[in-house]
């Protein structure tokens, strides 16, 4: 099986978590800020980019994820049918 920890990715995928990670730190920053600044009021447009925010970051990872199970299946099969 692969190596899943962090040493063990290529850097497209570190590249990839590590920008879903920044999304979500600002997304969650932005909503604070704008809370604590606002008297807990946040506006639209704010809302909005914490949402996309949350809803790129969550798509990159599931992407990443996806497509790093599909490549260990596919070496699991492919040895099972050399041996």
């Amino acid at each position: 099986m692969a190596n899943l920890a962090w040493g063990g990715l290529g850097i497209k995928d570190k590249i990839s978590y590590s920008v879903a990670v920044a999304l979500f730190a600002s997304g969650i920053l932005l909503a604070f800020v704008c809370a604590v600044g606002n008297d807990w009021d946040i506006k639209t447009g704010i809302l909005l980019y914490i949402a996309q925010s949350f809803v790129a970051g969550g798509s990159l990872m599931g992407v990443s994820l996806y497509f790093r199970n599909q490549l260990v299946e596919f070496e699991a099969r492919f040895k099972s049918k050399t041996n």
